[in-house]
């Protein structure tokens, strides 16, 4: 690894001994401050120079020539002020380049605006470097913000895993006018990333799963209270946050989804763990054909999961008819993927081959059962389609 700093670390490169010693304490671990309102973008100088006076803004290519100019006028002097432009995946190549770009400019905060691979990027330099970090999604498809991971792509964009950070964000800020401009069906993402929260924080709690907090500890009550309460959010307001989202419109659904998508999810993921949901999404990806995004993997990850745990029926149909309600896949072609008994079995292959998320389940995941979850789940969803 190009990293600095030598506490970023593969997420499998756990030592088994810390774990063992960590895996009896409980811990929960957080960012340092939540914002969330609208204007907030024209905010940002000001939050920053609580950090620092040099500023490094790290800009999705979407967002880079309207809001570079916003922030660049906000510093008579341009020594203090420096905006880089990201595009592309967060790999080792990217974010070699701009943690150069921060020692050159001697940055003293990371400011990271866009979507979940630049905020990954962001967390990087500023994990590398030691600097005070402050993240901005400009979508709410993923609570990339709110953990200290960063997930790790090939050039090509291939999935590599998933790197564990020395820091979390000192803050994040979403501003909701932002967040109305991103596309919908990135809105619907994270509402599918959130939506497996609380299952897998149920299923890592049953079998004794260690969190994602340093080398691991207990899971404190109050993640899974949180956990909890994603779901609750979501079951009571994920349709009408849809619709005003649809409509331009923020209303107290909006508010309380894109909180739940960014910051909810994220605390409890993290201080929790993850489970098949997860587990299938890379295995869901490898043999799609049409373009996905993680949400909607984990969507549809998580019905195979319920099947697999053999949920309560009516706690599977209201995740079900939610997915089906909002446009998340519930079936195998969603993806562009041939439901057939063979596909299935090459689909759990691959996941038992390269996912541990499946290990947190409070029973031994086979190639054998999570096959057959997968045919049963895109059956029913298929039956549900309107």
């Amino acid at each position: 690894m190009l990293f600095n700093n030598e506490k970023i670390t593969f997420l499998s490169d756990k030592k088994d001994e810390s774990s063992k010693e960590s895996g009896k304490i409980y811990c929960f671990a957080s960012p340092g401050k939540y914002l969330q309102g609208q204007g907030l973008l024209d905010r940002l100088p000001e939050y920053a120079q609580h950090y620092g006076t040099k500023v490094l803004y790290i800009i999705t290519n979407s967002l880079f020539e309207q809001v570079s100019s916003r922030l660049s006028a906000r510093y008579p002097e341009n020594d203090t002020c420096c905006c880089a432009l990201f595009q592309g995946a967060c790999c080792e190549k990217s974010a070699s380049e701009f943690i150069q770009i921060a020692e050159r400019f001697a940055a003293e905060v990371v400011v990271g605006i866009g979507g979940g691979n630049l905020m990954d990027t962001a967390k990087i330099v500023s994990g590398s470097l030691n600097l005070p970090l402050i993240l901005m999604p400009s979508v709410v498809s993923c609570d990339a913000a709110t953990s200290a991971m960063s997930v790790l792509y090939d050039e090509n964009g291939i999935y590599i895993g998933a790197l564990r950070l020395p820091k979390r964000a000192d803050m994040i800020a979403v501003d909701t006018d932002l967040i109305l401009r991103s596309p919908r069906r990135l809105f619907i993402s994270g509402i599918g990333d959130a939506l497996a929260t609380y299952f897998e924080a149920r299923a890592g709690s049953q079998s004794g799963a260690l969190n994602y907090i340093d080398d691991g500890y207990r899971s404190c009550c109050v993640a899974q209270i949180i956990a909890r309460a994603t779901f609750d959010v979501l079951i009571a307001h994920g349709r009408e946050a849809l619709e005003a989202f649809s409509k331009g419109i923020i209303n107290k659904a909006l508010d309380e989804v894109i909180e739940n998508n960014v910051y909810l999810s994220g605390l409890a993921f993290e201080n929790t763990s993850c489970a098949v949901a997860h587990g299938l999404h890379g295995a869901l990806g490898f043999f799609a054909t049409k373009k996905t995004y993680h949400g909607e993997k984990v969507a549809f990850g998580l019905l195979c999961q319920m099947i697999l745990e053999n949920c309560p029926a009516e706690e599977f149909q209201a995740v079900l008819e939610l997915c089906r309600d909002i446009g998340l896949p519930t079936a195998l072609d969603d993806f562009g993927i041939e439901a057939d008994h063979e596909t299935a079995v090459k689909i759990a292959e691959y996941a038992v081959q390269h996912s541990s998320h499946l290990k947190n389940e409070p029973f031994a995941v086979t190639v054998e059962s999570l096959a057959e979850a997968i045919i049963k789940a895109d059956a029913v969803g298929q039956n549900n389609k309107r």
